[in-house]
């Protein structure tokens, strides 16, 4: 796979999300598991054989995005700083069967550094898997949720799946090419309400409550120019009544009498409601 492939394993709403975000992260493709069966361990077992199917497989494309990222795994270790997220995965059909794809973005500089020059070249994932016993091995029922995808190096470690690898990165998501999001098209009943308003000395807040409230009440598409017409003139009615409410002088409200004035010092009980009063003389 090449880098500029990767986009087409992309939505355009995941592309616009990252471009969104700022952070320009290294975006990079690895197969991550895939028909057949994976050797990695399993919490108090140890390394065991677990066979996946085409529909696990999917299953586990699924839910892997927005899994976090790190680097290596770490059990038993506590919190893990993440070096970045899955954007997105897909399942592909193969001539090996169903496999797994994960489209990350890498946003810890070095990691980013480590996965363009291949130092980072396999993935591991990490996730709370329904398996049941078939022999001497396990056949993977459900796949409950992912906690983690973890990047290594082949030379250091063996990936539970035996194909998942590195297959491409790219920073092409910052070019001038990406799709930019459609914009809403207006409808019929919201082009004849601008109209109406339109020698009206409405504020922008105004036109929107004035446009919600006839798309409510006039949801569909072949409302006449007349009852459009008097959908606004009956939301201006009621602009004008809740901008009169607003004007209404507020009730008496009785203010606390303030004890303190001055700088506060948070460890005097006089000063703090916090501190228990068991310990207030």
């Amino acid at each position: 796979m090449k880098g500029n492939e990767i986009k087409n394993l992309l939505k355009a709403k995941d592309i616009v999300s990252v471009l969104r975000s700022g952070r320009r992260p290294l975006i990079a493709a690895y197969r991550v598991a895939h028909e057949g069966i994976s050797t990695g361990p399993v919490s108090g077992v140890g390394r065991a054989a677990k066979r996946w199917n085409s529909s696990r497989v999917n299953e586990l494309a699924e839910r892997l995005g927005g899994a976090p990222i790190y680097i290596g795994h770490q059990y038993g270790a506590g919190p893990r700083r993440a070096v970045g997220y899955v954007l997105s995965a897909k399942a592909l059909e193969s001539h090996n069967g169903a496999e797994a794809v994960a489209v990350v973005a890498v946003e810890d500089p070095r990691a980013a550094r480590d996965v363009e020059e291949g130092k980072l070249n396999v993935a591991s994932i990490e996730a709370d898997l329904v398996l049941e016993p078939e022999g001497n091995q396990w056949q993977v029922a459900g796949v409950e949720a992912i906690t983690g995808l973890a990047l290594a190096s082949s030379q250091r470690h063996s990936p539970g799946f035996s194909r998942a690898a590195l297959l491409a990165c790219t920073h092409e998501l910052d070019g001038e090419d990406d799709p930019e999001p459609e914009p809403a098209r207006e409808s019929p009943v919201e082009r004849t309400a601008a109209q109406a308003m339109e020698n009206l000395n409405l504020t922008d807040s105004e036109r929107r409550f004035v446009m919600n409230r006839v798309a409510e009440r006039l949801p569909g598409e072949a409302a006449t120019p007349e009852c459009i017409n008097d959908e606004v003139g009956l939301a201006i009615s009621a602009l004008d009544e809740a901008k009169r409410l607003y004007r209404r002088p507020p009730a008496h409200v009785p203010v606390p009498f303030e004890r303190h004035r001055g700088p506060v010092n948070y460890a005097d009980p006089e000063h703090n409601d916090l501190i228990p009063r068991i310990r207030r003389p």
